[in-house]
């Protein structure tokens, strides 16, 4: 019985473990994200749409607006997919606080 118990312990301690990493590993750290600013934010933005092979032709039809953290993208993509990445580098890989995809 204190066997089960001990097992099922660990079990949960591990797989606790292992969400807290990988969310530490898709995001930037605490520490990184107190310090920017929303130019750093929008900067981050527009350098991973010029950095895609896909997305660096329309870049000059995709706007990114942060205020305060919040993001805003205003103009359009070609296909849903080149949507779903843009919106896909403010949610998983900059310090974005909230994102606007209306």
């Amino acid at each position: 019985m204190t066997s089960r118990i001990l097992n099922r312990f660990v079990k949960t301690v591990c797989s606790v473990a292992l969400v807290l990493i990988f969310f530490s590993l898709a995001r930037p750290s605490i520490a990184q994200c107190a310090k920017s600013t929303d130019a750093d934010i929008v900067a981050d933005i527009y350098g991973k749409i010029s950095n895609d092979r896909g997305l660096s032709s329309q870049v000059s039809h995709i706007n990114v607006v942060s205020v305060n953290g919040a993001v805003k993208f205003q103009g359009w993509a070609n296909s849903k997919s080149d949507y779903d990445r843009v919106v896909g580098f403010a949610v998983y890989g900059s310090c974005a606080k909230l994102v606007n995809v209306n």
